[in-house]
């Protein structure tokens, strides 16, 4: 049957998948190690991962962009430039 055959790549038509294992260096390894062992001392709590210390390092670093956008959007406002 003409114009069934695919082509291309088709995980590029899906869109990209999602990273979730990341290689890191050795020395980024241990800091995260490090930061995890800190954070179960001070929460008391020996179920927290490395995992979920990136996760709220990423939640953190967006935090902070937005708070940068909204502060330049602000001084954007309020000279007069919208």
């Amino acid at each position: 049957m003409p114009g069934t055959k695919t082509s291309g790549n088709r995980t590029n038509r899906r869109g990209r998948k999602l990273v979730r294992h990341l290689h890191i260096s050795p020395a980024a390894a241990q800091s995260l190690r490090l930061l995890t062992l800190n954070a179960r001392g001070v929460r008391n709590s020996e179920t927290i991962t490395e995992a979920q210390i990136v996760e709220e390092l990423i939640g953190a670093a967006w935090r902070k962009l937005d708070e940068q956008y909204q502060a330049d959007a602000d001084e954007t406002y309020e000279g007069g430039v919208l």
